[in-house]
């Protein structure tokens, strides 16, 4: 029998930070799935209320040459500019902001990383625009708890920035992103990701976005400096 309107089925399954759409009726079914569509500013798919299964990632490819920038850290006293790592050491790039819960759970394992391997390797924190401010659709509860409105300025991303790390105890450098988003948007890093970027100046670790794709990406580059820097490795006896 033909799949009339009456009979069509549309099932919204809202998981975590992504969307599940799925579409069908006795002749079969179609899975698709991406972020929620964006209905504010604390949203992580498209704008629109209408329409949209999928976000397009333009983070560069693995083995692309990762976009140069220059930020200034969250004290305030000292520029970094990407470029000037390239021929020396490998680089760890974490985007994130105090309102991501994945960032946040994951700040106990990168400072751990820091602490073996920030003699060999460059970490920093990208700090960008928050994931679930205060006024956001989506906010998290410790936007709402200590009132995190969406920063409009650059001292007011500093501020929260600042308190992300004291609050988190985060021991890895962290850069402020300016607010045209310039790196975020050059990286595709929002809500929260990780490149690793090797001493040629090339991605060798291209992490997903969002709340499944990050975890993962911080198990692989400690995989990687674990397997480029073995002797650091087995003099703290990390397998």
């Amino acid at each position: 029998m033909g799949c009339g309107r009456s009979q069509r089925m549309i099932s919204l399954l809202a998981v975590g930070l992504g969307l599940i759409v799925v579409t069908g009726c006795a002749g079969g079914a179609r899975l698709e799935t991406g972020g929620f569509a964006e209905r504010g500013r604390g949203g992580h798919g498209m704008r629109g209320r209408r329409g949209r299964m999928r976000r397009v990632d333009r983070a560069p490819a693995l083995g692309a040459a990762a976009p140069n920038f220059k930020l200034t850290s969250v004290e305030g006293d000292r520029s970094v500019e990407l470029a000037s790592f390239k021929g020396d050491r490998p680089v760890i790039l974490i985007f994130g902001s105090y309102t991501c819960p994945p960032f946040r759970r994951q700040v106990g394992a990168l400072n751990n990383l820091y602490r073996t391997y920030g003699d060999v390797a460059e970490f920093f924190v990208v700090y960008i625009r928050e994931a679930h401010a205060a006024d956001s659709d989506w906010p998290e509860p410790v936007a709402e708890e200590e009132n995190i409105m969406q920063p409009t300025t650059y001292d007011q991303r500093r501020s929260v920035a600042g308190r992300c790390v004291a609050k988190l105890n985060m021991d890895i450098p962290c850069l402020i992103d300016n607010m045209s988003n310039s790196v975020d948007k050059a990286y595709d890093g929002h809500p929260d990701r990780l490149f690793l970027v090797d001493i040629d100046g090339k991605i060798v670790i291209r992490g997903d976005r969002g709340p499944w794709g990050f975890k993962p990406a911080v198990v692989a580059a400690k995989k990687w400096l674990a397997d480029r820097f073995p002797d650091v490795t087995s003099s703290i006896g990390i397998r």
